[in-house]
């Protein structure tokens, strides 16, 4: 009795797990047929397999930070429209960009949800709705108007002062410096200054010697990995280190927040506009929605100036008639004992404003674009001459559009001149309506003003007074095939070796 039992259970256990798996592998081959069959609404966008089959192919390209090159591989190979995903299509056309990204344009899509636990409060770039997303853009815009920009001049030249001290001092002390590391400390010590009236002193300390950065890092490649599974991030969030990686960014930026919010600050700095202290909205928000701010101006503040600082500085060391002609553009307008950070002298540059041009194209902030979606119930939409169905999630890339050889002629070269009308010549090709390093429309990147400000100062400081140079094994040949896209820029070494061109005392 007792063994027929048994021999019942494992029948009825076998047949359990049978119907299991064939109930799911059905669902699983119907939903795979359907993806590849002309049925599918994007099944005229052509595509690798593996990818209309599945997210997961992407999730693993994103795992491995080469999302950017990966992307424009397939353009490539596959036109101006690509399909990524079951449901999802990148785009490399300048045409689309006013369909996408401009006004009215479309709204952002699914890889912007859950990427943080159920009730957190959600940073200005994660809002779905645009209504929502332009109210809260408004505090952002406070203070970062003109007005804003004129407050911020002197942290701007209190924070180049501050590095130009320290990579005079490393240059006497150390063979070589880490530039991309310098760079680094630098935005960060001003995002502090500019956001929350503080000196993070990454500078002053050399380095991030408590380990911050890579708490926003791993945080920024959890949440860049499973925007393509936000379906699935709820269990993520509990299960997995993202959560951990949310937790104490939001920790660290909370106590960066309550202690500015003890002191005061001595400046209309970003939290004065945010917690509302110019008593502009109806109410104060909770310190957690400030906090939730905070984290995306440290994270994408920094990121955009470290990285295009970080790319310019290595087309300089590898383009030594660049480096020489903006050189001698800097000494024209400012004396050697003149520090180079009058703004309306800067803006007027032309050479150091075509050299910052070039490394943003190069290296755009958010390479791989800012996802959208095609509104259900809507009809579909037409984006540039192509007709996309409703419910479509749609990026335009920037990488592939900046280095598009029907929008700039020699289209990864670094040529500072191509933006200068004298010195271009009359056959290349220069399509500035391709040229979206902060993006486009409604949403771009409210900082834009701001990070061009931070980036003519420190370039010219660092030009005019110190020699750069770098020496055999430097790894320069490699440095691009290193740089990683986890929708934050992450950047190899730059090692240089620096020589002050003015007495050491004139930098203390």
């Amino acid at each position: 009795m007792a063994s027929t039992v048994a021999s019942d259970f494992t029948s009825i256990s076998i047949a359990v797990v049978s119907t299991f798996f064939v109930y799911f592998g059905s669902i699983m081959l119907l939903a795979a047929g359907y993806r590849l069959s002309v049925l599918h609404p994007l099944a005229n966008y052509p595509g690798p397999i593996s990818n209309r089959l599945s997210s997961f192919w992407i999730v693993w390209v994103s795992s491995r930070g080469k999302k950017h090159r990966y992307y424009q591989e397939l353009h490539g190979i596959y036109g101006d429209f690509v399909r990524t995903g079951p449901n999802e299509l990148s785009v490399c056309d300048a045409q689309a960009i006013q369909d996408v990204l401009g006004a009215p344009g479309l709204p952002k899509g699914p890889a912007w949800d859950n990427r943080h636990p159920a009730g957190e409060v959600r940073p200005l770039i994660e809002l779905r709705d645009p209504i929502e997303h332009a109210q809260r853009r408004k505090p952002w815009a406070r203070a970062l108007n003109s007005s804003g920009l004129k407050t911020f001049e002197p942290v701007v030249v209190d924070r180049v002062r501050e590095l130009m001290k320290q990579l005079a001092l490393a240059s006497e002390a150390i063979d070589e410096v880490d530039l991309a590391m310098w760079m680094k400390a630098f935005s960060f010590d001003f995002m502090g200054s500019m956001a929350f009236d503080t000196d993070f002193e990454f500078m002053k300390r050399g380095g991030d010697t408590e380990s911050i950065w890579p708490i926003f890092e791993d945080g920024m490649k959890c949440v860049s990995v499973g925007s393509y599974i936000s379906w699935l991030l709820p269990t993520v969030h509990a299960l997995l280190p993202m959560n951990y990686f949310n937790q104490r960014g939001v920790q660290i930026t909370k106590k960066w927040v309550g202690e500015r919010g003890q002191r005061g600050s001595s400046i209309k700095d970003l939290f004065y506009h945010l917690i509302n202290e110019d008593g502009l909205e109806s109410e104060r928000p909770p310190l957690e929605a400030v906090a939730s701010e905070g984290i995306l101006a440290v994270i994408a503040g920094s990121d955009i100036t470290a990285t295009t600082l970080t790319a310019l500085f290595y087309y300089l060391l590898k383009n030594a008639e660049k480096l020489s002609k903006l050189r001698a553009e800097i000494d024209s307008h400012f004396a050697r004992d003149e520090e180079p950070v009058d703004f309306g002298i800067l803006a007027g540059m032309e050479y150091l404003n075509a050299c910052i041009n070039e490394a943003l194209r190069l290296y755009p902030a958010v390479m791989s674009g800012s996802q959208r979606q095609v509104p259900r119930g809507s009809g579909g939409k037409m984006i540039g001459s192509r007709f996309v169905p409703e419910g479509t999630s749609i990026l335009i890339h920037t990488f592939s559009i900046h280095r598009d050889l029907r929008n700039f002629s020699h289209p990864d070269s670094f040529l500072p001149e191509r933006w200068l009308v004298d010195c271009r010549p009359g056959d290349m090709k220069h399509n500035p309506e391709a040229f979206i390093p902060f993006s486009f429309g409604p949403q771009n990147c409210v900082g834009k003003n701001l990070a061009i400000m931070e980036l003519r100062a420190v370039v010219a400081s660092i030009v005019q007074r110190l020699h750069m140079s770098t020496t055999a094994g430097s790894g320069l040949e490699q440095w691009e095939g290193d740089v990683e896209d986890w929708f934050v820029t992450l950047l190899p070494p730059l090692p240089v070796r620096l020589q002050v061109r003015q007495p050491l005392q004139r930098f203390l």
